[in-house]
C-alpha cells in the first residue's frame, strides 16, 4: 500500500496496470514518484527508471544495483530497457503458466516498476524510436498486471499525441498534481462527466487529486468516480540516495523465486 497521508492510500500492486501522474512543472510529480519508489523498494521491488531530462531520477543509477542497465537517460537507452523488460515479461509467462487464473503473486515473482518521469519529453526526443517505444509500452501495460510489471507514466500532460489513450486508460490509478485545465482533468478522469464535481485543490507543490481502482480512504475501500484530494508526503529532509541504498540492502529478496532467465 502506498500511504499518501493518514487518510488516503492505494495499492500499487492492486487491480491496475500502473499510474498516470500529471501536473505542471514544480507541482511535485518527481517528488511523489520518488516516494513511491522508496516504498516499493522497501518490499524488494525491481526499479527501472526512464528519465530523459537527466535529472534527479536519472542520478539514481549510481545507487541502484546494475544502475547502468536499469536507468535510461536517452531515447535509445529507453528503447533498450523496454525491449529487455518486454522480453523478461515474455519469459515469465512462458515459465509460469501452469495454473489457470494465477498471477505473479501466486508464483512469488518479484514485482517490477517501470517509471518514466517525463513521458512527453521522452516521446519528443524519440524520433525514429517513437513507434517502437509506444509498441513496447503498450505490450507491457496491457500484460503487466498479471505478470507483476507495473508502469508509472509521469508528464505535464498525457495527450493522445504523446501516448495513445487506449494505453493510458489501462492505468487504473490517475493522479493530477496542483491545478490543471479542464482538458487535462477530462483526460485523467473521463468518467467524471461534470468537472464542477472536482474537489478543490490548492495550487501548491504536493497537493493533488487521486482516483484509483484500489483506493482506501479512512481504512475503507472506496469505489467512486470522484477523485480524492490529498497532500503528498514531504520529502524535503530525506536523503533519497542514502535511503534507497539502505532499503535495497535490507529488502528480503529471498521471498521471491529465482529467475535465472531474467536480464538486468
Amino acid at each position: 500500500m502506498i500511504k499518501l497521508n493518514d487518510r488516503i492510500s492505494f495499492d500499487l500492486f492492486g487491480n491496475t496496470a500502473g499510474i498516470s501522474l500529471v501536473g505542471a512543472s514544480g507541482m511535485g510529480k518527481t517528488t511523489l514518484l520518488t516516494y513511491i519508489l522508496l516504498v516499493a523498494s522497501k518490499i524488494g521491488a525491481q526499479i527501472l527508471i526512464i528519465d530523459v531530462k537527466r535529472a534527479d531520477l536519472a542520478s539514481l543509477s549510481e545507487v541502484l544495483k546494475n544502475g547502468e542497465k536499469v536507468v535510461a537517460a536517452t531515447a535509445d537507452e529507453a528503447c533498450r530497457l523496454l525491449r529487455v523488460s518486454n522480453n523478461n515479461l515474455n519469459r515469465r509467462f512462458e515459465k509460469h503458466h501452469s495454473s489457470f487464473g494465477k498471477n505473479w503473486k501466486d508464483y512469488h515473482l518479484r514485482p517490477v516498476i517501470i517509471v518514466c518521469d517525463e513521458t512527453s519529453a521522452l516521446m519528443a526526443e524519440a524520433g525514429k524510436n517513437k513507434a517502437e517505444l509506444i509498441r513496447l509500452l503498450r505490450q507491457i501495460v496491457l500484460r503487466g498486471r498479471q505478470g507483476g510489471m507495473f508502469t508509472i507514466l509521469g508528464s505535464q500532460r498525457l495527450e493522445a499525441n504523446v501516448v495513445d489513450r487506449s494505453l493510458t486508460l489501462q492505468l487504473g490509478t490517475r493522479i493530477v498534481m496542483g491545478h490543471a485545465d479542464n482538458d487535462t482533468y477530462r483526460m485523467a478522469y473521463p468518467t467524471l462527466g461534470d468537472m464542477k464535481l472536482l474537489p478543490f485543490v490548492s495550487n501548491k507543490p504536493g497537493h493533488g487529486l487521486i482516483l484509483s481502482d484500489s483506493l482506501t480512504v479512512d481504512n475503507q475501500t472506496l469505489i467512486s468516480e470522484t477523485p480524492q484530494p490529498f497532500i503528498a508526503p514531504n520529502m524535503a529532509q530525506v536523503d533519497v540516495p542514502y535511503v534507497l541504498n539502505e532499503l535495497q540492502k535490507r529488502a528480503d529478496l529471498g521471498k521471491f523465486i529465482d529467475e535465472p532467465y531474467w536480464e538486468y
